[in-house]
């Protein structure tokens, strides 16, 4: 989660780093988009880049970590294939029973 958020936001398209912070946070900063060749420099001057400095709070950071640990696991590829060939031809199915089950097993797992 962000904790802090200092500074004018960046622009969607500048890099970010992230630079240990104090206690439990880090503390993410942006670096400035390059401006185009054909701009001016009378333009470069007028239009400083900000940059922004963001603190994540421990619970982010463990989210980040955990979104991490997700895309790093093996994935089966054929599982994958049989299920997006069965929805292209209108015929995957899906048993909303068994789905509800599931759920209420999870909920009364305490996970």
């Amino acid at each position: 989660m962000i904790q802090n958020i200092s500074g004018p936001s960046a622009p969607p398209s500048s890099s970010a780093s992230i630079e240990p912070g104090l206690g439990s946070s880090a503390t993410v900063k942006t670096a400035p988009v390059p401006l185009p060749a054909s701009t001016s420099a009378a333009a470069a001057a007028s239009t400083a880049q900000p940059t922004a400095d963001v603190s994540i709070s421990a619970e982010g950071q463990a989210m980040q970590k955990l979104a991490e640990g997700l895309r790093q696991r093996p994935v089966n590829e054929q599982k994958v294939a049989a299920i997006r060939q069965a929805i292209a031809q209108n015929t995957y199915r899906i048993d909303p029973e068994s789905i509800a089950e599931k759920m209420i097993q999870f909920e009364q797992s305490g996970a």
